[in-house]
């Protein structure tokens, strides 16, 4: 197989397309000649069309039995039913969707609004402009330091807080 180019598609023996147009008009000729029949595959009754209209007079003479027209019995229940759909839907109460709570957010998201808002801001500013009045300590954390972590935090943060302060008085 190695050797062998692998050939792949349809193989057309040699001179098939030539004079194929008059070999195919051929063919058909000779199977539309053998294939159709002789005679129609339907039948007419003898005098079927010159009695057709003596034999159908006295059918349309006959008298109409009662008729009943279904579609305005109908048309009346449906429009009542349409004019009901068309008030239940305009009388339904449009429903008050609930404003999305602080829990929805994600945190990706809140650190991107923080982000673009402010972006300008340096930590100290940011820290100022959050309303920390309705926060708690247990809203934010999971659980609360222990006293000893948040005096050794304010020991190492000591001197950062006191140059700020410093600057701004």
């Amino acid at each position: 197989m190695q050797g062998k180019k692998a050939q792949g598609g349809f193989k057309v023996p040699h001179g098939y397309f030539e004079n194929f147009e008059a070999r195919m008009t051929g063919r058909l000729q000779a199977s539309e000649a053998g294939m159709l029949p002789k005679e129609a595959g339907f039948r007419v009754p003898d005098d079927y069309f010159e009695t057709f209209g003596s034999r159908l007079q006295p059918k349309l003479e006959a008298p109409r039995g009662r008729t009943r027209n279904l579609w305005t019995a109908y048309l009346g229940w449906t429009a009542a039913a349409a004019a009901g759909v068309a008030l239940a839907l305009s009388l339904w109460p449009a429903g008050n969707p609930q404003a999305p709570a602080f829990g929805d957010l994600a945190k990706t998201e809140i650190e991107s609004y923080l982000e673009v808002r402010y972006e300008d801001l340096s930590s100290y500013e940011l820290a100022e402009s959050l309303p920390l009045e309705n926060l708690a300590m247990g809203d934010l954390l999971e659980e609360a330091p222990m006293e000893t972590q948040v005096l050794d935090y304010l020991a190492r943060e000591n001197e950062a807080y006191d140059e700020y302060y410093l600057e701004n008085e």
